[in-house]
């Protein structure tokens, strides 16, 4: 998936996006390809970007998110429905 898909699915814009990779919290398939290049997400770094995109919208940090979206599954549902509850 693209940057530009994987923004608007994980509800970030795409700067956002572009932040966490150029900080190292996100990784595409294609870092360092050179400016101008698109940046493609293999799955698991899709999901954990779709994930995180939620938990900082409902007020964590992006590194926060980003380390707590790449955790067990098992874990991942249950901070989301805390979030989701503490809304």
């Amino acid at each position: 998936m693209n940057a530009i898909e994987l923004a608007d699915r994980a509800g970030i814009t795409y700067r956002q996006l572009d932040y966490w990779c150029r900080t190292g919290l996100v990784s595409a398939l294609n870092e360092g390809s050179g400016s101008g290049r698109e940046r493609e997400f293999s799955l698991p770094e899709v999901r954990v970007v779709v994930r995180a995109g939620r938990m900082v919208r409902e007020g964590m940090t992006p590194t926060a998110a980003v380390n707590a979206a790449r955790r067990e599954p098992a874990v991942v549902v249950s901070l989301l429905q805390a979030l989701g509850e503490a809304s």
